[in-house]
């Protein structure tokens, strides 16, 4: 019985998916989430230092050579995320995946409470609960150069779309 069930919800995800992959607006949603990321990796490989990144915790201690590589690629992605969905946090287990998947490995007997404390030892992040985390460090100021690029980027996707008519696509 349950077998059953397992595999009408597969045929179900699997006749979604293939309905979605067809859809001009999700194969558009696809193209912004992969330009995020590359606007994401852009910015913050020409941004400046900013005075509260000086290596130093909460406490005033430096931060070890493989716990300051968590925090500047932690911010990263919270920059790339939150360039997009301003004041939204990003949940730790979500932020722990996007750091492993880059390279960044975190240690511990729990690695996602690792990131967590390593976070909060951390002046450039402000944690929201189990809704996750932000940065507490203001936006760039020269940031006119890449949100052009990401304007440019997203305009030539969107105009690249197929335009849905009444009729159908056009």
């Amino acid at each position: 019985m349950a077998h059953d069930f397992i595999k009408a919800m597969d045929d179900e995800i699997a006749a979604l998916e293939a309905e979605l992959a067809r859809n001009p607006r999700y194969v558009k949603l696809k193209e912004l989430r992969r330009l995020q990321l590359l606007y994401a990796e852009e910015t913050s490989a020409g941004m400046r230092a900013s005075p509260r990144r000086s290596g130093r915790t909460k406490t005033g201690r430096r931060a070890s050579p493989q716990r300051q590589a968590i925090i500047d690629q932690a911010a990263r992605v919270l920059r790339g995320h939150l360039s997009v969905m301003p004041a939204v946090p990003m949940p730790t287990p979500t932020l722990l995946a996007v750091l492993m998947d880059s390279g960044v490995k975190v240690t511990g007997k729990n690695p996602r409470n690792s990131l967590s404390a390593i976070l909060s030892a951390s002046d450039l992040f402000e944690s929201h609960g189990r809704a996750g985390w932000t940065l507490v460090e203001p936006a760039p100021e020269n940031t006119e150069t890449a949100d052009h690029n990401l304007e440019r980027d997203v305009a030539s996707a969107v105009s690249a779309e197929p335009h849905l008519t009444s009729e159908g696509t056009q």
